[in-house]
């Protein structure tokens, strides 16, 4: 009976390993979290590789492939600062009107079914190394967002700073990424 018991404590272990393997294999660690809300260990992986592909693009001669370790965790700095904004962003809308959410898409799906942007997949391939699916979800989404935001408190720009300073400084912020925390509304390096 004692092997038994063995055996299903092993197989437990076992599984549990696995698990953790799989959750960091397919990117479902956190790496940021603005209030409620979390950004994956994917998601960062596709912003950092976005500025850097255009840092490498922008400037060839920078290459940001042999960069200095203190580009690339300005690079990682950049990364992450997007993606709290970006949660910072999808808090305010919650927390304004989340018809928000659903205006900014209709804004996002307008611009990508515009006959004058029907190349830009391949310019978001090109500057930023991303699909188009990807550079819709980073790049248009938010801008979307922002853009319905403001439209929102058009004629009380104040009332959406204001909101805006409250919400960065009373929501709680945790960076899981190592090597980096928040502090005074910002993505800082150790």
């Amino acid at each position: 009976m004692n092997i038994f018991r063995k055996g299903y404590f092993v197989l437990a272990v076992v599984l549990l390993l696995l698990g953790g393997a799989a959750i960091m294999g397919f990117s479902f660690l956190p790496v940021l979290k603005v209030g409620g809300r979390a950004a994956s260990y994917a998601e960062f992986l596709s912003v950092y590789g976005a500025l850097k592909t255009f840092e490498e693009r922008a400037s060839p001669r920078s290459k940001a492939r042999d960069a200095p370790a203190t580009q690339v965790r300005e690079l990682k700095r950049l990364a992450l600062a997007e993606l709290a904004d970006n949660l910072f962003l999808d808090e305010m809308i919650s927390k304004t009107d989340p018809g928000i959410f659903k205006k900014a898409e209709e804004i996002a799906e307008t611009v990508l079914k515009d006959g004058k942007n029907s190349s830009l997949g391949r310019a978001s391939e090109e500057l930023y190394g991303l699909k188009l699916e990807d550079f819709k979800k980073f790049v248009l989404l938010p801008q979307a967002k922002r853009d319905a935001l403001t439209d929102y408190y058009k004629g009380d720009e104040e009332k959406l700073s204001g909101t805006w300073l409250a919400l960065k400084k009373n929501t709680a912020v945790k960076i899981y990424y190592p090597g980096f925390y928040w502090q005074d509304g910002d993505v800082k390096i150790k």
